[in-house]
């Protein structure tokens, strides 16, 4: 694995942390390497972040978690969402075009 493209910067919606983002370009529709922004904005993937760095703390690691349970979390997303599919639906707002 080849990572690069560190990205550092403020993030406006948390002012004082900085946040590192590692990429991974070792994947086809990253090459060829000629402009990495251009690569980042135009053909990366939320799964080419292999790495995320918010103030000193890794929130992703080798494309993994670590501050939350994504397991718990896909199973209560998925237990609501059939319960709201399983409820009676109801308008909630009439739109006018």
């Amino acid at each position: 694995m080849r990572l690069g493209c560190v990205q550092c910067q403020q993030e406006s919606w948390s002012p004082g942390l900085s946040t590192i983002r590692l990429f991974d370009f070792a994947k086809p529709h990253l090459r060829p390497r000629h402009d990495l922004a251009a690569n980042v904005v135009h053909s990366a993937h939320a799964s080419d972040v292999d790495h995320v760095i918010v103030d000193g703390r890794f929130l992703l690691r080798k494309g993994e978690l670590t501050t939350l349970d994504e397991e718990k979390l896909m199973r209560e997303t998925e237990r609501r969402a059939f319960r709201l599919v399983g409820s009676e639906m109801q308008q909630v707002r009439e739109y006018k075009g």
